[in-house]
């Protein structure tokens, strides 16, 4: 793939007067290999939201999911274009199918749905694949977090605008739902 050979120029040219051994400059390259899919997934979902002219309705929903993702963690697709796809989908095309319907849920109503929502969280975060294990006070330690952000994010989009504030909570609802697949 583009982005593997590219990690591995990369760890060259970083790398090439460092006298690492093969296993930290595997899991440097690796890294660095990551680094660059995220980087060209966060492109595409930009791109695509300019090109439904919805980049601040694509942020409203996708800083916040990936702020409480990061400590909640959960399903990933099989595939890089999988992701893509699913990404430009929840993150652009949802974002602006909301902001050009003009499509709003009352505030109340986001406040009922999102009472269970977090007490899903509390169950499911942080949801890891069965094969990576993390000691039970660094789950605590992400779970709380997952709450608290989860929260303090719901509370702060209150006191947006309602369709910004239906945005953010489509994201915050979608990075919920998505912590349950690895615990069920």
């Amino acid at each position: 793939m583009f982005e593997e050979k590219l990690a591995v120029k990369l760890t060259k040219c970083l790398l090439k007067d460092s006298h690492l051994d093969n296993y930290l400059q595997a899991k440097i390259e690796y890294g660095i290999a990551i680094l660059i899919v995220n980087l060209f997934k966060v492109i595409i979902i930009v791109a695509s939201a300019e090109i439904f002219f919805s980049l601040s309705s694509t942020l409203y929903c996708y800083i916040p999911y990936c702020i409480i993702r990061s400590n909640s963690f959960g399903y990933h697709a099989k595939t890089s274009l999988v992701c893509s796809v699913q990404s430009i989908l929840a993150f652009s095309i949802v974002p602006f199918i909301i902001k050009t319907g003009e499509y709003s849920v009352g505030k109340l109503v986001q406040v009922v749905v999102i009472i269970p929502l977090v007490y899903l969280l509390s169950k499911t975060a942080p949801s890891l694949k069965k094969n990576r294990s993390i000691s039970s006070k660094k789950k605590k330690i992400l779970k709380n977090k997952s709450i608290f952000t989860t929260t303090a994010l719901f509370s702060l989009s209150l006191t947006f605008s309602s369709i910004n504030s239906t945005i953010t909570f489509f994201g915050i609802v979608l990075v919920i739902i998505l912590t349950i697949p690895n615990k069920f």
